[in-house]
Formats: structure tokens, sequence, C-alpha cells
């Protein structure tokens, strides 16, 4: 589809290949991909698709492993079951969806022997399942097809919180003169009441960051939480600047537990703050 100035409409039509492409759809084949790349000197914008399971690989890099919460591809319920043994508390995220679609959380109860209860966020309410062991719990996730449809299980992060709200925070970094990087947007998402998933989709709503900080019990200084989140930001743009992918934007969903730590949680391309859409430029 191509636009013509003159009628102000869309017609079909053939058009040379542009100098800079931007990428948002992520199912074309390799091939085409890789001669787009070469079409465009390496200006295919977001010419890898990022997915949750890339951040494995970065565990190791000093710039940011201390921000990454241990993470596991799940191929064998031995190492779930021992993973939740020590951690009391985790949580399974699909590989491939978005938006909070897919999550449990596993929780460990504390008396020794009474095995776990596993809540289900596939709906809009929580579904509780209780096991009372190993065997029982493997049963469960097989029966919900967490075991064969693609999850990873990872540390459950306490988040500070807003009058009983958990939050994370979006931070939209773009990519301009000569590989630089800087933030163009920042919101919070904050929970419903007693809900540990934060998704705009699940009912949670929108807040800029300095109104959330100053409305938690912890005397925290925005100053502060506001620059070691663009920090850690700063620091995940230049390592990917590191490889041979082209990336130049990225929306990247940050934790702050109750101490104010941030946390990388996941790395996207989709840039908009869907909370804030209705705001003016002062909240930003």
């Amino acid at each position: 589809m191509v636009f013509d100035s003159s009628t102000k409409q869309w017609r079909y039509d053939s058009a040379p290949i542009p100098s800079t492409i931007y990428r948002r759809n992520f199912h074309q084949n390799k091939d085409r991909i890789k001669r787009l790349k070469e079409l465009t000197g390496g200006n295919l914008f977001n010419s890898y698709h990022l997915k949750k399971s890339d951040l494995l690989l970065l565990k190791n890099e000093p710039e940011i492993r201390d921000h990454l919460p241990p993470t596991f591809l799940l191929k064998h319920i031995e190492e779930l079951i021992d993973f939740i043994n020590h951690k009391q508390k985790i949580i399974l995220k699909p590989v491939s969806l978005s938006r909070g679609r897919g999550i449990f959380i596993l929780e460990k109860k504390e008396q020794p022997g009474k095995g776990f209860v596993l809540y289900d966020y596939r709906n809009n309410s929580r579904i509780e399942h209780k096991v009372h062991d190993n065997v029982e719990l493997e049963k469960m996730l097989n029966k919900l097809g967490i075991l064969n449809h693609g999850y990873l299980f990872q540390t459950y992060i306490p988040l500070l919180k807003i009058n009983n709200r958990a939050f994370d925070v979006r931070v939209v970094m773009q990519k301009y003169n000569k590989m630089k990087w800087k933030c163009s947007g920042i919101e919070c998402r904050v929970a419903r009441e007693n809900d540990d998933l934060t998704n705009i989709a699940r009912g949670g709503e929108g807040m800029s960051l300095e109104s959330v900080i100053k409305t938690t019990t912890q005397a925290f200084s925005f100053s502060n939480v506001y620059k070691s989140i663009i920090k850690l930001c700063h620091s995940f743009c230049y390592l990917m600047n590191k490889g041979d992918e082209h990336f130049a934007e990225f929306g990247l969903d940050i934790a702050l537990d109750e101490k104010g730590f941030p946390w990388i949680l996941e790395a996207i391309f989709i840039r908009v703050l869907r909370g804030s859409r209705n705001w003016t430029m002062r909240h930003i």
C-alpha cells in the first residue's frame, strides 16, 4: 500500500525500498529479513525479535547481571521443584505471550509437608489450585499445559506498593544521534488492589512515576529512583548496541522491589504507554 498525497488516499502500488524500515511484524521468514537488512544497509529497525528467553543470554553481562532476576527455561520438573523449594515463591511465564497472558504464580506453603498453591492468572479473576506434594504438582502443571508449552520460571519479586497495589515501570528508550539512547517516556502500571499483575489490560491503571513514588509509605527520593532506573535502561540499551542486530527502540519493563532496587523484567518493541493516552505533557 502507498499513500497518494494528491488524492490523500491509500492505494495498491509498487514503491522503491526505503532507506530505513521500521519493523513491527515478526512473522516474516528469516531470508526476507536478511534481504531487507542488506537492501537498507543495516537500517532495518528491530531486525531481531527479542523474546523473554533472550534475557537469559545476558545473565553474565556485568552491566546488568545484578538486575536480572534468576530465570530458567522450564525443561525438567525436577529443576522447577528444586527452585521453588529454595525460593518459596516463583512466577511462571509463557515465552511467547505478552500483556500478562498465561501467567502463574507458585508458592510453597510455610508449614512443612503442606504442599503448594498455584495461582492461575489466565483469566481476569485469580484461581487457586492447591496441591499436596511434588507428584500432584507435576500432574497439575501437565494438566494446565505448562510443561509442554514453552514456559520459563523466575524468582518472584515482592513489588513496591502504593495503597496495597503493586506496580512496575514501563520505560521507553529510543536511539538518536550516532548510537546514543535517551528516555522518551515513563509510566507506572499500578495493579488492582491485592493483585500481583500490573497489566493495564487486567484492570491496572497508568500513573506517573513521580506521583507513585511520592505515594509509597517508604521515604524514597523520586530523583534517586528515577536516576537508578534510567541508568539501568541505558546500560541495557548500550549493551544491545554491541551485537550485529539493529535496535532503535525498546519498551523496558522495570520492577522496583520493596527496597526500591530496579530489576529488568522484559524488553519489548511496542512503545505505547497505554495508561497515559489521555495525559498532558506535564504528566510525562
